[in-house]
C-alpha cells in the first residue's frame, strides 16, 4: 500500500510540473546560465575571440603553387621529379613508376615549350645574331677561309714590325725538334729571325747555321731558363713580347701570334708591353 502512495504521489508531481509548475532544477539551471553565457553583442564578441584564439592555434598552409616565385617553382618541381624517381627505384610498383614519368614528362614539356620560344624571339630580333656563332656548314667553310685570310694579314703585318729572337741550347733536343717549325713559321709570315746562344758559341742549328752569343738578355727575358724559347721584338720601340715557352707546333705558334697582334694593333687601352732598355742588336 505505501508503495502505491508514493507512485500516486510521483504522478500528481509531473502532472503539476506539466500544467505550468516549476521545476527547481530547471530554474536552477537557467539562472546559472543567464550569470555565465554573455548576451547579445556580449555574445558575438566571445564568439569571434573563440575563433580567432582558434585560427592562432593552428598552422598557416604553404603559399599556392601560383603564387611562388619562379626559382621556387622551379625548385618545387625538381623536388617532385626527385622524390617521385626515389620512390619509384625503391618501390617499383606501377602507380610509383607512372607519378615519376608524369613529373619527367612535365619538366620535358615545358622544356620543349621553352626552346620554341627561346628560337622564335631569335627569330624575331637580329641583335643576337652572331656571324661566328652561324651553323650552316657552307656559312662555317667560307668564314674559315675569310678568317684564314685575315689570320695571315695579321701576321703578315706583325712580322714587318717585329722580329723573333730564337734562344737554345746545343744539347737541348727540344730545342732541335723546334727548330724546323719556327723555320717554316718565319718564312710563311716574314719574320727575320736572330738565334741566340745559350752556351756562349757561335755554332747554331741545322736550320739556322749561325748563333749570336747571348750578352744577357737570355738572363733578362727568360731568367727560368726555359730552352727553347721565342720572343718577338721590335727593333725601333725595344717591345718584347713572349711568343713561345717550350716546344710549340706551328698552329699554337699562329694563334699566339695572331692574340698578340690582336693585343698589340686592336686593343686601344692595351697594357704596355715589357720593354728592354739595353740594345737587343
Amino acid at each position: 500500500m505505501w508503495i502505491l502512495v508514493q507512485i500516486m504521489i510521483g504522478w500528481t508531481l509531473v502532472s503539476l510540473s506539466n500544467a505550468g509548475g516549476i521545476d527547481p532544477v530547471s530554474k536552477t539551471s537557467k539562472e546559472d546560465f543567464k550569470k555565465t553565457a554573455p548576451e547579445g553583442f556580449l555574445w558575438y564578441s566571445a564568439l569571434k575571440q573563440r575563433i580567432e584564439q582558434k585560427q592562432k592555434k593552428e598552422p598557416s598552409s604553404p603559399a599556392p603553387y601560383s603564387t611562388l616565385d619562379p626559382l621556387e617553382k622551379m625548385a618545387e618541381l625538381q623536388k617532385a621529379f626527385e622524390r617521385a624517381t626515389a620512390k619509384a627505384v625503391l618501390e617499383p610498383s606501377y602507380q610509383n613508376v607512372k607519378e615519376a614519368q608524369y613529373f619527367q614528362e612535365r619538366i620535358m614539356r615545358q622544356a620543349e615549350a621553352f626552346q620554341k620560344m627561346w628560337q622564335w624571339v631569335l627569330l624575331q630580333d637580329s641583335y643576337h645574331w652572331q656571324k661566328n656563332a652561324h651553323g650552316n656548314r657552307v656559312h662555317r667553310e667560307l668564314l674559315k677561309e675569310e678568317s684564314h685570310k685575315e689570320f695571315g694579314k695579321n701576321l703578315q703585318t706583325l712580322a714587318k714590325n717585329f722580329g723573333l729572337f730564337f734562344f737554345f741550347k746545343e744539347d737541348c733536343t727540344y730545342c732541335h725538334a723546334f727548330a724546323p717549325f719556327v723555320k717554316q713559321f718565319a718564312d710563311t709570315y716574314g719574320f727575320a729571325v736572330k738565334v741566340v746562344s745559350g752556351d756562349h758559341i757561335t755554332r747554331g742549328l741545322k736550320e739556322f747555321p749561325s748563333a749570336v752569343m747571348d750578352n744577357g738578355t737570355i738572363r733578362k727575358l727568360n731568367p727560368q731558363g726555359i730552352f727553347p724559347a721565342l720572343f718577338l721584338v721590335n727593333p725601333l720601340t725595344q717591345e718584347v713580347l713572349p711568343l713561345s715557352w717550350g716546344l710549340n707546333s706551328i698552329s699554337v705558334l699562329e694563334e699566339n701570334a695572331n692574340l698578340i697582334y690582336k693585343q698589340t694593333f686592336e686593343k686601344k687601352d692595351k697594357e704596355s708591353p715589357v720593354p728592354l732598355k739595353e740594345d737587343l742588336t
